[in-house]
């Protein structure tokens, strides 16, 4: 009898031990699990995070390869506080005997895959180059060199088709316009090559300077070795003269031609507004002419 007691307690007492073996190695099999788990999850939201922060920063980067609208400041101070003269070297229009024949080859007044000529493309992007209602006919977009001009893109006026950018001036010394922002974005010139720019334009000018077209030409080194972000100003511009007035209700082109310098890299078709008054502009044209 007391033999068949030692043999039950015993056999007891191991099934205690097994049933606690078993008990730890599951809630150690359940800790490791656990860690796992939680390591792999920060392991997958790290790879995220950092799949997200590059994306980012390559937006970033490319949304920051503009040019600024600013030049109302003639001279900057470079790292040893010298003063840096951006006013560009300033170009003569090109007259040309409109009696005799000429060729304008193709119309190319961006990079971008659709020039938008006419602006009837509109992109709702909300960003510093867009309207007063967050539009742009993308790749064109507003420039504001002083005051506080307005953009608007106009479905009420056009040329052709439905659209057309109007800026408008309130004040005398409102000074915008209307380009290819963009720096990537600008076109291809070749130096030596002669560039005829066009605008159609719809205008009443009541007070100030008016409207004129101009044509800026940049260097490789105007955008060689920028930082991101940083002022990129065109090395040479030409200026057509001031246009005044009215033109009643009418659409009326106007033109500049000018000649790319020797190292001129890339051109900058622009027209701008200075004073009070509005205009609204409609069917670009920029590119080589041959004569």
């Amino acid at each position: 009898m007391e033999k068949n007691l030692l043999i039950f307690t015993f056999i007891i007492i191991i099934t205690l031990l097994i049933f606690t073996l078993v008990s730890c190695n599951r809630h150690l099999n359940l800790q490791l699990n656990n860690t796992y788990n939680n390591n792999a999850e920060d392991k997958n939201n790290n790879i995220t995070l950092k799949e997200s922060t590059t994306t980012s920063q390559t937006n970033t980067e490319k949304s920051l390869k503009t040019e600024s609208a600013d030049n109302s400041n003639g001279n900057l101070l470079n790292k040893e506080n010298q003063n840096i003269n951006i006013q560009p070297i300033l170009l003569q229009p090109v007259e040309i005997d409109t009696t005799k024949p000429y060729k304008l080859l193709k119309n190319h007044p961006t990079e971008f895959f659709n020039p938008n000529v006419s602006f009837e493309k509109i992109y709702y992007l909300k960003d510093y180059f867009s309207d007063k209602n967050g539009f742009r006919p993308f790749p064109w977009g507003k420039e504001i060199f002083a005051g506080k001009p307005e953009f608007l893109c106009d479905s009420s006026l056009s040329r052709t088709g439905k659209m057309s950018f109007k800026i408008i001036g309130k004040n005398i010394l409102d000074d915008g316009a209307l380009a290819v922002p963009n720096i990537n974005l600008k076109p291809k010139v070749i130096p030596g090559r002669y560039y005829y720019l066009s605008f159609w334009i719809n205008y009443n000018i009541y007070d100030g300077n008016g409207v004129r077209l101009i044509q800026q030409f940049f260097k490789k080194d105007d955008i060689k070795f920028k930082k991101v972000g940083t002022r990129i100003y065109p090395s040479y511009a030409c200026y057509g003269p001031w246009i005044t007035g009215t033109s009643n209700g009418q659409w009326v082109q106007y033109t500049l031609i000018a000649k790319a310098p020797d190292d001129a890299f890339l051109g900058d078709p622009v027209i701008a507004l200075l004073g009070i008054g509005s205009v609204n502009i409609d069917d670009v044209y920029f590119g080589e002419i041959k004569f």
